[in-house]
């Protein structure tokens, strides 16, 4: 079972449905087009705990030698139009524990694959979150370590609608390729 807690964050340009017994979200919701793609403000990596659900959110100190990485759900890149855009991903209700390979590698190729995807097709609308169940292994502050990421995408091209989901391993190395 996956747990919703009913707890909603609305953002300006994303929403999520945050799980307070893993002090993250289940999953992320936002669309993604052409236009988020201008590429004009830097990242700043402030990640900070979250002013909507302060009382249940992960601290930026859970994640120190932890051995994971705070991995984005709405990645950094997929929001940087404006400054205060881009610090709203850096919010720790954004983030989950990702091993660096996943972070770093696979996680981030996919990460660039929509982007490509979104700039070919103009719009997307994408959900993406982790498996947050029952027995999950902890870091600091009681927050899950998912074992497997999702990432939903959703297109209108062609006068039909097109679908794709992938399902990944939260681990080091994973094998496969994104085109």
């Amino acid at each position: 079972p996956v747990y919703d807690d009913g707890i909603r964050g609305d953002y300006k340009h994303y929403c999520l449905g945050f799980n307070k017994e893993h002090k993250q979200a289940n999953w992320v919701y936002y669309e993604l087009g052409s236009a988020n793609l201008t590429g004009k403000a830097s990242r700043k990596n402030d990640f900070r705990v979250d002013p909507k659900i302060s009382r249940w959110s992960a601290t930026p100190d859970d994640y120190k030698r932890s051995g994971y990485d705070r991995g984005h759900l709405l990645p950094s890149a997929d929001r940087d139009d404006t400054p205060s855009e881009n610090r709203a991903t850096f919010y720790l209700s954004n983030v989950s524990p990702q091993c660096a390979g996943l972070n770093r590698q696979t996680w981030r190729l996919l990460e660039e694959q929509v982007r490509r995807w979104a700039a070919a097709y103009d719009s997307l609308y994408v959900v993406t979150g982790s498996e947050l169940v029952p027995g999950l292994p902890r870091i600091k502050g009681g927050v899950g370590v998912p074992r497997r990421y999702f990432k939903a995408l959703l297109v209108w091209h062609g006068g039909r609608y097109h679908a794709i989901a992938f399902l990944i391993p939260n681990r080091e190395r994973v094998e496969g390729g994104f085109g």
